[in-house]
C-alpha cells in the first residue's frame, strides 16, 4: 500500500493507508472526518512530504500522520496502479483526473493544495476586449476579468515592436500570485523582450522549476507585425513565430501545472518596464489532453568508432568520448585468434574508473569466458 485508498464499510468516509519501513498495517492511515457527498465530485489529495502523510479534500487538510521522514520507502520502479484492487470489493464511485506528482526535496518548493478545478473545455477563448483592434503594452495593466487556464494551452497574439529598451521588458504575464518569480503560478507563462533586443523570452513555471524558460535565436523585426504562439502540449513548451517553430523546451510530463482558476492577465506587468510594442489581438486556447499531431521520433543515429581492424590491448582507450542513450544497439565485427584460461576483455563502455559494483562501470562491457571464445555481455 503505497498508498491505498478505501471507503469505510457502509460509508463514503475515506481511509488512506501509506506504508513505511517496518510498518505496513492498517494503523499507517489518514482519514476524512466526514462522508464525501453523494453524486458530487470531490478533489482528494494524498501527499507524502517530509515527515507527514496528509489527506486533503477540496483544498482542506483533514488529517496528518507524522513519522515518515526517516522511514519512507525508497523510489521504486514498475509499481502497479489498481483502480479497485483484487483484495476488496470495488467502491461504488467514478474517479477521474488521477495524477501522481513527484515532489521536490525542498519543502518550500512543494505545490500548494488547491481547490478542485475541472479541466475547461478545449477551444479558443479570446481575451482581447471586443472592438479594440490594438493595445499598447503598458506598465502594470491588468485586464479586468480573470481566466481559467488549462494543463495544455496556446497563447497567441500579433505584436509589432517599435523600439528596443536597455532593460528586460514585459509583454504579457498570466499569474495567480502577487510576486514576480520563484513561486508556483508566478509565470504561467510570462513573456518578455530581452534587453537591447526584441528577442522573445518565455518563462513557464512547472513543479520544481518556477523559472523554466525558452527563447528563439532571432529578434522580431521592428515596425513589423509578427504572429507569436506559445504552446504547452504534453511534454513540450514551444514558441512558434509566423508559422515556424523557433524554440522548444521539454520536461513537462508530470510537472506541468493543472487547470487553475482566477488567473490574472497582465498586458505589461508591474515588475518590469513595458515593452515598446503594439499588440493586435490576444487569444488563450485550451488544447485537448493529447496532441492531434504527435511529434515524430527522431531518426536513429549511428556513431562509427573503429573503422580498420584493431587488436585489443590492456588499457587501450579510444581518444574521443561520446554520449550514450537509454536505448541503443552496439555492433562490431570480431575475429578471435586464441584462447586463454582467464576472463579476457573485448570492449567496455564506462563512465567510472572501477571494474564493477558501481553505477556506469559496465554500460556495456563484453568479455570472452575463460578458455573459450564464448562472449559474455554485461
Amino acid at each position: 500500500r503505497m498508498p491505498a485508498f478505501f471507503f469505510k464499510p457502509k460509508s463514503t468516509e475515506l481511509f488512506a493507508v501509506m506504508g513505511r519501513e517496518h510498518e505496513f498495517e492498517d494503523n499507517e492511515y489518514v482519514e476524512t472526518d466526514y462522508q464525501l457527498p453523494m453524486l458530487r465530485t470531490s478533489k482528494v489529495v494524498g501527499r507524502l512530504y517530509g515527515d507527514n502523510w496528509t489527506l486533503s479534500v477540496n483544498g482542506r487538510v483533514l488529517h496528518t500522520l507524522r513519522g515518515y521522514k526517516e522511514r519512507r520507502f525508497p523510489a521504486m520502479m514498475n509499481a502497479s496502479v489498481w483502480i479497485g484492487d483484487r483484495f476488496y470489493m470495488p467502491a461504488q464511485a467514478n474517479i477521474s483526473y488521477v495524477n501522481y506528482t513527484i515532489l521536490p526535496d525542498d519543502e518550500e518548493d512543494a505545490p500548494p493544495v488547491t481547490d478542485f478545478i475541472a479541466p475547461p473545455q478545449p477551444g479558443k477563448y479570446p481575451i482581447w476586449p471586443p472592438g479594440q483592434p490594438k493595445q499598447k503594452v503598458k506598465y502594470g495593466y491588468a485586464l479586468p476579468e480573470t481566466i481559467t487556464t488549462g494543463r495544455n494551452f496556446e497563447v497567441s497574439f500579433d505584436i509589432k515592436p517599435i523600439a528596443k529598451s536597455e532593460h528586460m521588458t514585459s509583454i504579457i504575464r498570466l499569474t495567480k500570485t502577487s510576486t514576480d518569480e520563484g513561486h508556483f503560478f508566478d509565470r504561467m507563462p510570462a513573456i518578455f523582450f530581452y534587453p537591447e533586443s526584441t528577442l522573445v523570452h518565455v518563462v513557464m513555471g512547472r513543479i520544481g522549476d518556477p523559472q523554466a524558460h525558452v527563447n528563439p535565436t532571432k529578434d522580431l523585426p521592428l515596425n513589423t507585425k509578427s504572429r507569436v504562439k506559445v504552446r504547452l502540449q504534453g511534454n513540450s513548451l514551444t514558441i512558434n513565430i509566423n508559422g515556424k517553430e523557433e524554440a522548444r523546451l521539454n520536461g513537462f510530463d508530470g510537472y506541468a501545472y493543472m487547470p487553475t482558476d482566477n488567473v490574472t492577465v497582465w498586458i505589461g506587468d508591474k515588475f518590469y518596464q513595458p515593452a515598446e510594442a503594439w499588440l493586435y489581438g490576444l487569444n488563450y486556447t485550451i488544447l485537448p489532453d493529447e496532441s492531434p499531431v504527435p511529434t515524430p521520433a527522431p531518426p536513429p543515429q549511428s556513431t562509427e568508432m573503429v573503422k580498420k581492424p584493431t587488436a585489443t590491448g590492456k588499457g587501450y582507450k579510444l581518444p574521443k568520448r561520446f554520449n550514450t542513450t537509454r536505448n541503443f544497439q552496439l555492433c562490431l565485427a570480431i575475429t578471435p585468434y586464441g584462447r586463454k584460461p582467464v576472463w579476457r576483455s573485448i570492449i567496455r563502455f564506462t563512465k567510472s574508473e572501477k571494474d564493477k559494483g558501481g553505477y556506469w562501470d559496465r554500460m556495456p562491457a563484453l568479455f570472452f569466458k575463460p578458455g573459450s571464445t564464448e562472449i559474455r555481455a554485461v
